[in-house]
């Protein structure tokens, strides 16, 4: 009816007078649930946590682990994400479950930044799934090939270290760069007096 906090309340009151483990888990499920709706990602993962401690079917554990990482990335924990990922991707499940924790694992890895790595995910899930060799061709240009104009990070703050604005000049940011190259220059003058 469109509460999540009441219907948050519902569960953890259905939970504790339940004497049924399925119950119990399905409860802490639907807790997960109206946290999403809450836009609450990382409490709906503790409760799809919570919900497969009580799991014993090896495929459902896969189920609720990539669903528990589906939250972790959306909440913006990679690393928790992909370790529930590589938990499956290490666990005797079906075929298909481990390309949906693979392609996640892509995801994940394209969030953080690793365009390399996540190419080597992405793909062999996609073709997985079955995706067009077009397809699959165009996102592998786009993952591998370096962006233009990209600057080394490493580079920028070695000059940085070296001469105060220099790191923001090489990075292409001239009114910032020259903006603390002069007030480190006029602190340094101060000092200097």
């Amino acid at each position: 009816m469109g509460n999540p906090e009441e219907a948050i309340t519902e569960y953890k009151r259905f939970i504790f007078f339940s004497s049924s483990t399925e119950e119990i888990k399905l409860g802490m499920m639907k807790i997960g649930e109206a946290y999403r709706h809450m836009g609450r990602w990382d409490l709906a993962a503790d409760a799809v946590h919570d919900a497969i401690l009580l799991m014993r079917d090896r495929s459902e554990i896969a189920t609720a682990r990539i669903r528990s990482a589906l939250d972790m990335i959306c909440a913006g924990d990679y690393s928790s994400a992909k370790f529930d990922l590589l938990e499956v991707l290490n666990s005797d499940v079906d075929r298909s479950i481990k390309i949906r924790a693979r392609f996640l694992l892509g995801v994940a890895e394209i969030y953080e930044g690793k365009r390399v790595e996540s190419a080597g995910d992405l793909i062999p899930s996609l073709r997985g799934m079955g995706v067009d060799e077009r397809d699959i061709s165009k996102l592998s240009r786009l993952l591998l090939t370096p962006p233009a104009g990209r600057r080394s990070p490493k580079a920028a703050a070695l000059l940085s270290a070296f001469l105060p604005g220099a790191g923001q000049i090489y990075a292409g940011c001239w009114r910032d760069g020259i903006n603390a190259l002069l007030l480190n220059g006029v602190i340094a003058l101060w000092v200097g007096m």
